[in-house]
């Protein structure tokens, strides 16, 4: 996959001059209901030799990541000097969401490990190294089990980042302008961020 990847992205730019957009949903375990009581920090469902290729060579790619909590701490296992990142409080989660490997991303974290909640909590980071903001939202739990939800999720996202990417490329582009330099284009093909906008059901997270 990161192989495949990473030749659309060269070739996108070399053939058009574009940032072609990645979103990576690091689909590899969660909590529920019947292992809550036991794990509280989820389980894997997939073999744990992924978690590497996930975090070594297809995470450096991702534009946009859509991990629920638990996929989240996996990602980050390996910082803080090998001890990793748990997160039980907004705090650590914007602690989480300012690690180094997840600069310059567009992270939007899923769900909590709060089983007994009536809310689901997630979390979303937009913007680049210089300056991003940290926003949370929450939903209703419904007490159900869903299949796809994640994959619903992430193309409802990519669908609404492409309709806004339209309209800001509309706005900034003249059809009689002059070609921009290469810099100007590379930082403009860059800005992803440009595309989100907060909206009204989200809250931007103040440390605690």
């Amino acid at each position: 996959v990161a192989d495949i990847v990473e030749e659309i992205k060269e070739n996108a730019w070399k053939l058009y001059g574009r940032n072609v957009i990645y979103l990576c949903d690091p689909v590899m375990g969660d909590i529920y209901p019947e292992i809550s009581a036991t794990h509280t920090r989820g389980k894997m469902y997939v073999p744990e030799d992924l978690l590497p290729v996930y975090r070594d060579q297809i995470l450096p790619l991702a534009d946009i990541l859509t991990p629920n909590q638990c996929e989240l701490e996996l990602l980050l296992k390996t910082q803080n000097d090998g001890n990793g990142v748990l997160i039980s409080s907004d705090k650590d989660m914007k602690n989480a969401l300012n690690q180094s490997i997840l600069d310059d991303k567009q992270i939007f974290v899923t769900s909590d490990l709060q089983m007994t909640s009536p809310v689901i909590k997630g979390y979303c980071k937009l913007g680049n190294t210089e300056k991003s903001k940290i926003f949370y939202f929450e939903s209703d739990r419904v007490p159900s089990t869903f299949v796809g939800t994640g994959d619903l999720f992430s193309a409802t996202l990519l669908a609404e980042l492409h309709s806004k990417l339209q309209k800001v490329n509309k706005n900034t582009t003249n059809d009689n302008a002059e070609m921009i330099s290469d810099s100007e284009q590379e930082n403009r093909s860059r800005s992803n961020s440009d595309a989100f906008r907060s909206e009204e059901h989200t809250s931007e997270l103040q440390s605690r």
